[in-house]
């Protein structure tokens, strides 16, 4: 492979259908989210769900709670790869990343409170990863529910009491493949008959080609914007502004997107393929430059209710731009198309690290 050439064994991104799921609120009272927002969305989330069932299911991990929202190994049946495998993909601990993401649908600036007066509308994102999607019933009901008894700080509301403002679901869809359903119209839901991986198929027949005339195949440079605070170690260190490289970027791709394949993935790659492409994301870095002038750090911290104290929630944010020959930069865009659903580094689960290819 020449330096300029793109490693062959990145040409396909490892396959892992998601669906987006999209609701619309609407306010009926003062409702006050701190950041990141979409913290106290997942926090809420969590809650309904550990309420579906008793201590004893969660305790054999046969909950919706443990396996959407603890994700511990043996609830999700991670293969049994050597730690060498598992740790540069994220997975050698007690618990794998969970398979899904709530996020604001355009999200605040970073470390910015999400304030909403009575009748201010909002959306909100939820990405469900592989076969997540057949617990669209449940999930549905639940963010249906969830705002009813009011979110986040309380504040003082228009009658002059301090409380939770509720927000009330006005619409839901779900997106998938480029094919948008709508679920929720404000009156009545229409769920599809049956909610499983198949959707993903009916989906793919349905949605229109791929017009790859408009990939920008012979630009030499791609702009990629960190929206959200995005968390990422290399070789152990947190990855400050003047630390980000390609390299750090790399390490990054891969271990988010070979390891949610990995999990929750339809088919199960071998080691010698997990292997290969972190030989591949190694090459891809080398004739690559980031240019990370306009990348600040940004703080901020989140109250983690399992830790009992207050945890940091900041990162790197803002654009920078990849420069790298034609072929190379293709292949990036391929995979940074992937972590655009899936966002990048820690805390992904909550909205932060999300990516936007410009």
């Amino acid at each position: 492979m020449s330096p300029t050439a793109p490693p062959s064994s990145l040409t396909d991104v490892p396959p892992l259908p998601t669906a987006t799921l999209e609701l619309g609120y609407r306010a009926r009272g003062r409702v006050h989210l701190p950041s990141p927002p979409a913290h106290v969305w997942r926090g809420q989330l969590g809650y309904y769900l550990h309420r579906l069932a008793d201590e004893e299911s969660h305790a054999q991990d046969l909950s919706l709670y443990q396996r959407l929202f603890r994700t511990p190994r043996s609830a999700v049946g991670v293969p049994d790869y050597s730690g060498r495998v598992l740790g540069p993909i994220g997975l050698a601990g007690e618990h794998v990343p969970h398979p899904f993401v709530v996020r604001q649908a355009i999200p605040e600036a970073p470390a910015t409170d999400l304030r909403l007066a009575p009748g201010d509308e909002t959306a909100v994102e939820l990405m469900l990863m592989g076969p997540a999607v057949r617990h669209l019933p449940q999930l549905t009901a639940l963010f249906e529910t969830m705002g009813a008894d009011g979110i986040g700080r309380r504040v003082e509301q228009p009658g002059g009491e301090t409380a939770r403002g509720a927000v009330a679901l006005t619409g839901a869809a779900l997106r998938i493949e480029g094919v948008s359903l709508t679920l929720y119209d404000g009156a009545e839901w229409r769920l599809p008959p049956t909610c499983g991986p198949e959707l993903y198929d009916r989906a793919a027949a349905l949605a229109p080609e791929h017009d790859t005339n408009k990939d920008p195949a012979q630009a030499d440079t791609q702009r990629l914007t960190l929206r959200t605070p995005t968390r990422l170690r290399f070789g152990g260190d947190r990855v400050g502004p003047e630390a980000l490289d390609a390299d750090a970027l790399a390490a990054a791709l891969y271990r988010r997107v070979v390891g949610m394949a990995v999990c929750y993935g339809p088919a199960t790659p071998g080691a010698e393929q997990i292997a290969a492409w972190q030989d591949g994301f190694k090459a891809l870095a080398a004739p690559t430059s980031l240019h990370t002038t306009d990348v600040r750090r940004v703080e901020d911290r989140r109250y983690s209710h399992r830790q009992e104290r207050p945890v940091p929630a900041g990162g790197l944010a803002g654009p920078l731009r990849l420069e790298a020959p034609p072929g190379v930069l293709r292949t990036w865009r391929n995979w940074l198309r992937r972590a655009e659903r899936l966002h990048l580094g820690a805390g992904t689960s909550m909205g932060l690290g999300r990516v936007g290819l410009d």
